[in-house]
């Protein structure tokens, strides 16, 4: 394992994680943005290790400073040299989340489709929980077929807050994440650093039609109708309460 640092940010949302590594040539790399009480364990995480302020270090000062930007606007793009560790179908699965712009979800079989492996949503449900960087790979996205919000490394409510944060345009349904769409995959592991743009939603018509799922039964609903509805719940909202 490369050496790395780590740091925290104390975020709307309660404490993240950050892990830095600098690699070869000394250019820095996030790899990983936890939240307390991760599951699965972090590869790049240790409560034994001394944490770095984050104001000390100008790559996760940085970060900090694009999170910061995030949840000021659901909608800002997040771009940030990232260092994916994981097996070459983890890294397809992961790949997948970065093109789903804000605003939007996608389901795991929508995500297996994508990459080709339409039979292995259990194994892509493995895949999103083992997501090493929360928010910047936005697996939050991601939920179940039934429109539930499925699992989510940082818990439902944080989950909840940040697809609300995000204008999502639909609303979801509280439904656990069907026991066919979690699962485990093994392959041969691989690392791959890449430059991650978390896209935008792009919206051409002003009052579009999005569906929601009432029982089911699909809706549509207006882009209007459907803001008015975020905006009313959102009024209502506040961060979660979390460490």
């Amino acid at each position: 394992m490369a050496p790395f640092i780590q740091s925290s940010w104390e975020s709307p949302i309660g404490r993240l994680r950050i892990s830095v590594s600098e690699h070869g040539d000394g250019t820095p790399h996030c790899v990983g943005l936890y939240f307390p009480g991760h599951q699965p364990t972090p590869k790049f995480w240790s409560d034994d290790r001394t944490e770095l302020d984050w104001r000390r270090h100008d790559f996760v000062r940085h970060i900090v400073d694009q999170l910061a930007a995030y949840f000021a606007d659901g909608k800002f793009r997040i771009e940030l040299p990232c260092h994916f560790s994981g097996t070459d179908f983890q890294q397809q699965v992961w790949h997948q989340l970065t093109l789903i712009p804000a605003g939007t979800t996608r389901t795991y079989r929508e995500i297996a489709t994508l990459i080709d492996r339409p039979a292995a949503v259990r194994a892509v449900g493995s895949a999103v929980a083992r997501n090493p960087l929360s928010i910047i790979v936005p697996c939050h996205r991601v939920i179940a077929s039934g429109g539930g919000l499925a699992g989510f490394a940082g818990g439902r409510d944080r989950k909840r807050f940040l697809l609300n944060h995000e204008l999502l345009e639909h609303e979801l349904l509280e439904q656990e994440l069907p026991e066919q769409e979690a699962g485990v995959h093994t392959d041969t592991r691989n690392s791959q650093s890449t430059t991650v743009t978390t896209p935008v939603a792009t919206i051409a018509q002003p009052n579009a039609v999005s569906v929601r799922v009432a029982g089911n039964r699909p809706v549509q609903v207006t882009r209007a109708a459907a803001i008015k509805t975020a905006s009313a719940r959102n009024a209502k909202q506040s961060p979660p309460a979390l460490a």
